[in-house]
């Protein structure tokens, strides 16, 4: 048996989540992952041309994304 099917029978026999799972789980949020992936895009996008509002759109894209993935629990 796989390490990652110990896991899910361990959670179906009541087992808790580490902190480190529980924040990966999170970041694999679909909405999450799309406006983290977005925001980084556009982050590094801001950076490239010393533009200061793709950078702080891009931020801000990341913030909405983990807030949805909070909000979503």
């Amino acid at each position: 048996m796989s390490w990652a099917k110990k896991r899910i029978e361990g959670y179906r026999h009541g087992a808790q989540a580490t902190w480190l799972e529980r924040l990966l789980l999170d970041a694999a949020y679909p909405v999450n992952l799309l406006l983290g992936t977005l925001g980084g895009l556009a982050l590094l996008y801001g950076l490239w041309v010393h533009d200061w509002t793709a950078i702080i759109i891009g931020v801000g894209l990341s913030i909405v994304g983990y807030i949805t993935a909070w909000f979503a629990k």
